[in-house]
């Protein structure tokens, strides 16, 4: 399973065929196999395209980082920084 390293999260993605790549990024509460690979996206682009598709952060294949829940007074910048 490729994937890479985005800010200490592991990030899934998979590679189709062959060309100009064009990179697939799914909706909300979906994957790369649900939105691309299940709907013949995958099928229909990797003859003539070679296809970029990844899983979001907690999403599919892709881990997840626990967010921290902000309580009263808490500044946005501090909850920002991971």
């Amino acid at each position: 399973m490729p994937q890479f390293d985005s800010d200490g999260v592991p990030i899934h993605y998979e590679v189709f065929g062959e060309g100009k790549p064009i990179v697939m990024v799914h909706g909300f509460a979906a994957s790369l196999e649900a939105n691309w690979v299940r709907t013949g996206w995958v099928e229909t682009l990797s003859p003539i395209r070679q296809v970029v598709a990844l899983d979001c952060r907690g999403h599919g294949e892709a881990a997840s980082r626990t967010i921290r829940r902000p309580t009263p007074g808490t500044p946005c910048r501090a909850m920002s920084s991971g």
